[in-house]
């Protein structure tokens, strides 16, 4: 398959906003780039509201893992709402202090954020003076001081190369500087939302020394309070991932030296080619799949409120794409459960020419009772499932999946299921706690496969 071009997936954000100074951490960046790509500005009676809607589906592979999206988002908005205060300033001294968000919502299967209206000129709609943001990048780094040293060397690169350009100077070489507590202060390893600082901040302001709003700070407010250790736990580390998965690449070196403490930090930064870019390509693909473009920012998803499972569980499987499941719920007037059961049904098929083609036959019809046939005949492979329904317990209004998923234990290859679980310690009670019958029965086609990437996909070890 060809590699999906990792840079056409950007959002937008003002440079002033990038160089704010704000509490936060990796999961919360994610999020709030995502929405700002989804951001639209709608009218409530009197009133414009900035909002973004987003699916769990689409943003468990980015931000958290399919089994804790949920107990995620619900921790993350309580933190984006009681510590979201961005401190914006422009070079002439000018200063902003901002609530970011101002509701955090989820309802029928939709994330929504209302961010404050007065960050309009700042994320919508920008023409000029505004850094373009690779949302397969910044979601691959695993450290949120790689997000916003990203962002900050991006944002700084982006205004240079600008007047470059315009004079036709070829050098990539690029080279910025940062006080080292403001620096801690716009990577989060400071609190600028805490009392103390705000007090400090507000003492000073519009001129505000960074160092001494840093050591106002109570000490557990602030990390890496020695340069060796900012040094070794968060700019070697961060220098390594950008080498590894971005498009900037950067070397740095202490300047300004006040008795013992280093005030100032100066990178020179350059164009990179990614030393490990599969890492990008794979968040791309992913990227490229669940969301889809519009006309705003960026991206929205295929999934609709309610249908978001549908989506997340077949988009990919066997090749289908999130057209294809369009295209299946077209068929049969938005019933998912006919969808789902074709889908499943097509799976125990032994040979198919045109797969698509079956389940769309299947789901057109309404969805068939049972694919399996005694010596041709139909109606007695029913009566002989329904006697064993019966004996197993199996209730009668039981769905399609879990009878299908009640007969496996027949299946010839049944014990290779079982031995995985035993080799993995994992109690059969347990897998069926975790996991929905759909995902059951996907799980189990892909362990009897041997299909490791779908094995991992749901979480478990291989």
């Amino acid at each position: 398959m060809e590699k999906s071009n990792v840079f056409d997936m950007v959002v937008k954000k003002s440079n002033n906003m990038v160089s704010a100074t704000y509490n936060s951490t990796l999961m919360e960046n994610l999020i709030i780039l995502v929405a700002l790509g989804r951001i639209q500005e709608k009218t409530d009676g009197a009133l414009k509201e900035l909002s973004a809607e987003l699916y769990p589906s689409e943003l468990k592979q980015i931000v958290s893992d399919p089994k804790h999206i949920y107990r995620d988002l619900d921790r993350v908005s309580t933190t984006m709402l009681r510590d979201r205060v961005i401190h914006i300033k422009d070079d002439k001294g000018n200063f902003s202090k901002i609530a970011f968000i101002t509701k955090v919502t989820y309802m029928n299967g939709v994330f929504k954020i209302v961010f404050n209206n007065d960050l309009k000129e700042h994320i919508l709609n920008l023409e000029r003076n505004y850094t373009t943001l690779e949302l397969s990048i910044l979601s691959s780094f695993e450290s949120n001081a790689s997000f916003r040293l990203y962002e900050l060397l991006k944002s700084e690169r982006g205004l240079e190369l600008s007047k470059r350009k315009k004079e036709g100077n070829p050098d990539d070489e690029i080279v910025c500087e940062f006080g080292v507590s403001e620096l801690k202060f716009m990577m989060g390893l400071a609190n600028s939302s805490s009392e103390e600082a705000r007090i400090a901040i507000d003492s000073m302001a519009p001129d505000v020394d960074w160092d001494k709003v840093y050591e106002a700070l109570d000490p557990k407010d602030r990390k890496y309070e020695r340069f060796n250790n900012f040094k070794t736990r968060v700019l070697v580390p961060a220098q390594k991932e950008l080498q590894e998965k971005s498009n900037i690449r950067f070397e740095f070196e202490p300047i300004a030296k006040t008795g013992t403490k280093y005030s100032r930090i100066r990178f020179y930064t350059y164009s990179n080619v990614p030393t490990n870019p599969k890492i990008i390509d794979e968040r791309a693909e992913y990227i490229a799949k669940k969301f889809r473009s519009v006309p705003n920012q960026a991206e929205i998803p295929y999934d609709l409120p309610g249908y978001e499972d549908l989506f997340d569980t077949y988009v990919g499987h066997n090749g289908l794409a999130a057209e294809d499941i369009k295209m299946l719920l077209d068929d049969c007037g938005g019933d998912k459960d006919i969808v789902k059961r074709a889908i499943i049904m097509a799976d125990e098929q032994e040979h198919l020419v045109n797969y698509i083609g079956w389940i769309r036959k299947c789901v057109k019809s309404g969805g068939y009772k049972t694919s399996e046939t005694m010596n041709g005949s139909k109606n007695r492979a029913e009566k002989v499932n329904d006697v064993i329904d019966a004996v197993r317990g199996v209730p009668e209004e039981a769905s399609f999946q879990e009878r299908l998923w009640s007969r496996k234990v027949d299946d010839e290859m049944y014990f290779v299921f079982a031995n995985y679980l035993k080799d993995k310690n994992i109690e059969l009670k347990d897998f069926e706690l975790a996991y929905s019958v759909e995902e059951r029965l996907i799980i189990y086609k892909a362990i009897i496969n041997g299909d490791a990437d779908v094995i991992k996909r749901y979480g478990l070890p291989v």
